[in-house]
């Protein structure tokens, strides 16, 4: 067998220049080429998607504001809803509600201590398993706990307020 030496010296650079070079054009154009649309993740501790009426039903409960951003209205999920949750019960009842959803796997997501980024992890499922929009708003530091809490906004299911009038 027979090795062709001068197919071999064709492909490489000649320099180590032109090598660089053509490794930066590859790394450029790698970068440019637009990429195809992601599914989104699969959550892999639901069995299928839980009801959003268990998650409005408990906002309707615990949220005292409600916004507008254009013609969008939304729930304000921060760390006051929370513990208006805590103090009234109603975590008892929301995970009594979506604890049948999740598999043996997700089992261990109930184990757990219920704290505020737990409660923000259950509706991040929610939201996410029916395509709800659910956005971060920024983080405010809250003296009495001596800890920083993010605040997120749930797209509200009528898209108009519940209680609040329009002006």
């Amino acid at each position: 067998m027979q090795f062709d030496i001068s197919a071999a010296a064709a492909a490489a650079p000649a320099t180590a220049a032109e090598g660089a070079a053509a490794a930066d054009a590859a790394q450029i154009e790698h970068y440019m080429t637009p990429r195809q649309p992601q599914p989104p993740p699969q959550l892999n501790y639901l069995k299928k998607p839980i009801h959003p009426k268990i998650m409005y039903k408990l906002l309707k409960l615990i949220c005292n504001d409600q916004f507008h951003i254009g013609s969008k209205w939304y729930y304000v999920i921060n760390y006051e809803a929370y513990r208006l949750m805590l103090y009234k019960g109603y975590n008892k009842f929301f995970l009594y509600n979506i604890k049948t959803y999740y598999k043996k796997t997700g089992e261990f997501l109930f184990e757990r201590e219920f704290i505020y980024t737990q409660f923000v992890l259950f509706l991040r499922h929610i939201c996410a398993s029916n395509n709800i929009e659910f956005l971060s708003t920024g983080s405010l530091y809250y003296p009495g706990s001596g800890n920083r809490y993010t605040t997120y906004r749930i797209e509200h299911e009528t898209r108009t307020p519940i209680n609040l009038k329009c002006f």
